[in-house]
Formats: structure tokens, C-alpha cells, sequence
């Protein structure tokens, strides 16, 4: 018969014992199959925290390809009812964020342009400045 080993006292007891006959120590088999049991969950832990990641990084990174579009068009499927009576078709969906979409580049472009000519007019005032200076110098 083999004996076991209380891991607080390191004394030998018998295998059939549930507490270390020497220091009181719970001798309970589980236990040790617990103690062994925090390597597998932290792997799987860990592998979780890196897959959840990366998918986090594939939705910044990528948009289009990302997690949110994946839900998106998995929520479409699932619910497609509730999808439809809340935004319509899909396809007019589309149309009406490209439509957006022109309108924000038209106002970007104003706001480029609107831009260029306060820095022309900043110039415009310094020449006109030193053109004074100049005139009133003579």
C-alpha cells in the first residue's frame, strides 16, 4: 500500500486518511486534483483574452471586416423582421449612407476651400501691411 505525502508536514500517511495525522492538514484527493486544475484554466483564460483581442484589433483596424459588421449582418439574419421595421430595406439603407456620405465630403470640401481663403486673406493683409510700411517710409 502506498503512502501519501501531507504537502504542509511532508509526513507519510495512509492513502484511506482525509487529514495528516501529524499537523491536521486536509489529506483530501480533490484538493490536490484542484491545485493542479489552475494551469488548463489559465491557458484557456489566456487564449480567450488573446482570440477577444485580436478581434477587438481586427475591428479598428478593419471596419469593414470587423466584428461589428460580422454582428451587424448576423443581427440582420436573426432578427430581419425587427430589421425591416426599423430601418427598411437594406439596400435603401445603403443608398442613404452613401448618400450621407457625398454630403460629408461636399461639406469637407467647403470647409478645405473656406480654409484656404482665410490663410489667402491672412497673407493678402500682411503684404498689404508691408506695402504700407513701405509707402509711408518714402
Amino acid at each position: 500500500m502506498e503512502s501519501v505525502e501531507c504537502p504542509k508536514c511532508q509526513a507519510l500517511n495512509p492513502p484511506e486518511r482525509s487529514f495528516c495525522k501529524d499537523c491536521g492538514f486536509p489529506m483530501d484527493s480533490k484538493m490536490k486534483q484542484r491545485s493542479k486544475l489552475w494551469i488548463p484554466i489559465s491557458v484557456f483564460v489566456l487564449l480567450i483574452v488573446i482570440a477577444a483581442s485580436a478581434l477587438v484589433y481586427v475591428d479598428v483596424q478593419y471596419p469593414d471586416y470587423g466584428l461589428t459588421h460580422r454582428l451587424g449582418l448576423s443581427w440582420e439574419i436573426l432578427s430581419q423582421k425587427d430589421w425591416l421595421k426599423k430601418y427598411g430595406d437594406y439596400q435603401s439603407l445603403l443608398d442613404k449612407i452613401k448618400d450621407k456620405e457625398k454630403e460629408l465630403k461636399a461639406l469637407n470640401k467647403k470647409i478645405h476651400t473656406k480654409e484656404q481663403i482665410l490663410i489667402r486673406m491672412e497673407k493678402l493683409k500682411e503684404k498689404l501691411k508691408d506695402l504700407e510700411k513701405k509707402l509711408s517710409s518714402r
